[in-house]
């Protein structure tokens, strides 16, 4: 790790202690997911849980239309989240209303619009 990600690292968790304060309680993965989506400035933030076979399966979301989306890409089995599902290195999808991404993810994108979330970006963050 070099310094800047030791840095970035240490506001997040700092964010992230912080919010668990003012509520008054242990920290937990809502903690984790809201300060990611703030410091970002993300419209919402979901997590999966990669099992051993490396499907994911959605735990939490921090809002209605980021469970849509979650739920939605595993259902049709493409889009950012199950690429990056896939791998460690992110995923951007800056536009879905674009030709590129109509074609890499021709049921996702549309729907993804549809519900409300015209870009999306997602990484697999690993523990090991």
């Amino acid at each position: 790790m070099t310094a800047r990600d030791d840095d970035r690292l240490a506001r997040v968790m700092e964010a992230v202690r912080a919010l668990a304060r003012t509520e008054g309680r242990p920290v937990g993965i809502r903690h984790v997911c809201q300060a990611c989506a703030t410091m970002v400035r993300a419209g919402g933030v979901g997590l999966y849980l990669i099992g051993d076979l490396g499907s994911g399966e959605p735990i939490y979301a921090t809002d209605v239309v980021s469970e849509q989306i979650m739920d939605m890409q595993i259902t049709v089995g493409e889009g950012p989240g199950v690429y990056a599902l896939d791998g460690l290195s992110p995923v951007l999808a800056p536009e879905l209303t674009s030709m590129s991404s109509l074609r890499r993810w021709p049921l996702f994108a549309p729907a993804a619009v549809e519900a409300g979330r015209p870009r999306c970006s997602r990484s697999r963050w690993s523990s090991t």
